[in-house]
């Protein structure tokens, strides 16, 4: 019989990126937070870190929401982009979509 995983609720999330706040970049522990909580890839590492630091999504009605909506801005200023193929990140469903050559200056 399989697991049945439900999404952690908003306030037991707070507490995981909390702790997660702390931890340095090189942690072991990135990884697998960008797979599998907010399904980004790990070159955008340092826009999440950032957000995360932030911590406007304690307040947050859905904190990876808040996340997600800020690690664009964060990737836009820091001029993160994947070195094999860049790649707009779509914040509400963190899906990877091929740049556009007019959306080539940064305006997604």
């Amino acid at each position: 019989m399989g697991s049945n995983r439900y999404p952690p609720t908003a306030d037991a999330l707070r507490g995981r990126l909390q702790t997660l706040s702390l931890e340095p970049l090189d942690s072991d522990v990135w990884p697998r937070f960008m797979s599998d909580v907010i399904r980004m890839p790990m070159w955008m590492l340092p826009a999440v870190h950032a957000a995360i630091q932030e911590k406007t999504w304690i307040a947050a009605h859905d904190p990876l929401e808040k996340i997600r909506g800020q690690v664009r801005r964060f990737a836009i200023a820091m001029k993160l982009n994947n070195s094999e193929k860049r790649v707009a990140i779509d914040p509400d469903d963190a899906v990877e979509r091929p740049v556009d050559e007019d959306q080539a200056d940064g305006k997604f």
